[in-house]
C-alpha cells in the first residue's frame, strides 16, 4: 500500500491529458500545479530486488506538462508506485473500484516530466497517434477562437474532454439538473444526426447523399469523442435507421 520508488518500463496507450491547476476550487497549503495523466501498459519493473517482467495497466501522473511522449511510445519512468486507496466510509466513492473497472490497478507518480524517458518512438502513422494529434489540434482551435469561460464547455461537448471543467461549473450543471449534458452520449449523437438531416433537406440533397453525410459525420464524431459505450450504442442505432431509410424499410 505504501508508495515505493521504482523504474517502470512500458508503452503509452493513451495520449497524456493535461489537468490544469485552475480547475480546482478548493484551497490547499501547497501550491497547485498542472499535471499530466495517461495510461501505460507495463512491460518490466525495476526495484531494489532487481528487474522483473510485469504486465498490466498503470495510471501515470506527472507534475507538469508531459509533451515529449505520445501514444505508442515505449517509455521508462522513475517514480513512486502505489495501490489506489479504497473507500474509507460506506457509500463513499470507491476510487480503487473505479480504476479496476478501467482494468487499471496501480498508480505511478513522477515529480517531473524529465522522469519519463522515451525509449522508442511509436511511429507517426499509427491511427491512435493521428487521432490524438487531431484532438489536440481541435483543443488548440477552441483555445484560440473562444472566450476563456466558453473553452471548458466547448472541449467537453465537442471532444469529450472535461479536464478544463472547474468544480463550480460542474456544481452549476448538477444543481440545474443538466449535468448529463456535459457527457457526450446518445443525445448528442441524435442531435447531430437530426441537424445533418435537416441541413441536407434544406440543400435538396439526394437520399443517398444525405445518408452518406450522416453516416460519415456520426462515425467521425464517435471516434473523436473516444467511442464511449453510450455513443457507440447510439451510433449503431443511427446507422441502422439510415440503412433502413435507404432500403425503404419502415421502422416499427
Amino acid at each position: 500500500v505504501e508508495s515505493q520508488l521504482v523504474r517502470l518500463s512500458g508503452v503509452v496507450s493513451e495520449q497524456p491529458l493535461i489537468r490544469h491547476a485552475g480547475t480546482q476550487d478548493w484551497q490547499t497549503a501547497t501550491p497547485l500545479v498542472d499535471q499530466s495523466r495517461c495510461i501505460v501498459v507495463a512491460t518490466s519493473l525495476e526495484t531494489n530486488a532487481g528487474e522483473v517482467p510485469v504486465s498490466g495497466r498503470v495510471r501515470l501522473t506527472v507534475k507538469g506538462h508531459l509533451l515529449h511522449v505520445a501514444v505508442g511510445d515505449k517509455v521508462a519512468i522513475s517514480g513512486w508506485l502505489s495501490l489506489p486507496m479504497p473507500a474509507g466510509n460506506p457509500g463513499q466513492f470507491d476510487f480503487r473500484d473505479s480504476l479496476r473497472r478501467q482494468q487499471c490497478r496501480c498508480l505511478l507518480f513522477a515529480n517531473h516530466p524529465d522522469a519519463v524517458r522515451k525509449l522508442r518512438d511509436g511511429g507517426r502513422n499509427r491511427p491512435a497517434r493521428l487521432l490524438a494529434e487531431f484532438r489536440e489540434q481541435g483543443e488548440r482551435l477552441c483555445v484560440a477562437h473562444l472566450d476563456a469561460e466558453n473553452i471548458p464547455l466547448a472541449t467537453a461537448l465537442l471532444l469529450g474532454d472535461r479536464s478544463r471543467m472547474t468544480g463550480s461549473i460542474r456544481t452549476s450543471f448538477a444543481e440545474s439538473g443538466t449535468a448529463h449534458l456535459l457527457a457526450i452520449s446518445g443525445l448528442h449523437v441524435g442531435i447531430l444526426a437530426a441537424l445533418l438531416w435537416l441541413c441536407c433537406r434544406l440543400c435538396h440533397a439526394s437520399p443517398r447523399t444525405t445518408a452518406l453525410v450522416i453516416v460519415a459525420s456520426v462515425l467521425f464524431s464517435a471516434v473523436i469523442s473516444g467511442g464511449r459505450p453510450p455513443v457507440a450504442r447510439a451510433t449503431v442505432f443511427v446507422l441502422i435507421t439510415v440503412g433502413g431509410f435507404l432500403l425503404k424499410r419502415p421502422a416499427v
